[in-house]
């Protein structure tokens, strides 16, 4: 088959145009959709994390089921995900640290205790995450809440609740930051 260059421009430029990513966070692509686990999961905002406003933590995603209607709550049973890319070196025990600060943020504190296994379950899987890692925590309902680095799956809990209890740390009623919240949710 032969073909013009011309055509293989238009062609490129089309390929090209289809691959840019739907978001971009301070220098940090995510896709605009994900299919997992049979779900498609359409992008809703993405946002930078800083502590005190000085040190960066990461760049994130907030991802929830294409079908579910606009308005769903973040934190009900429909798929969803955190993306996120870290851009500095945390330790398992710092992250362990952190999850535990906040896990159940703005939650009455029996759901929290409902999943107590499950977030010691959790916290064992983590790993050293370096500046440039890729993590994610992604609920699919039937099957669980699943969190792996790089693509590669850490570990895998099923059923809803633990879902609820850590999503709430970042799209919650009192998650770790009101505006971060927002943007994750598209509100800005």
């Amino acid at each position: 088959m032969t073909t013009s260059s011309g055509h293989l421009t238009a062609l490129a430029l089309v390929m090209l145009c289809g691959a840019l990513p739907a978001l971009e966070v301070k220098g940090t692509a995510f896709p605009d959709q994900q299919v997992i686990g049979g779900a498609t999961l359409k992008v809703a905002g993405g946002a930078r994390l800083n502590w005190k406003w000085v040190f960066t933590i990461y760049d994130a995603a907030f991802y929830l089921d294409a079908a579910a209607p606009a308005g769903t709550d973040p934190l009900s049973d429909v798929a969803k995900r955190y993306e996120l890319v870290y851009r500095r070196t945390f330790t398992a025990a710092e992250c362990v640290e952190a999850t535990d600060k906040t896990i159940g943020r703005g939650l009455p504190a029996s759901e929290k205790a409902a999943v107590a296994a499950e977030i010691i379950a959790l916290n064992a899987a983590y790993v050293e995450v370096k500046d440039g890692d890729r993590f994610a925590y992604t609920y699919i309902p039937g099957v669980g809440t699943t969190m792996s680095v790089n693509g590669r799956e850490l570990i895998s809990i099923p059923g809803p609740q633990l879902a609820r209890v850590l999503f709430a740390i970042w799209v919650g009623p009192d998650p770790v930051d009101t505006d971060f919240r927002d943007r994750l949710l598209g509100r800005d």
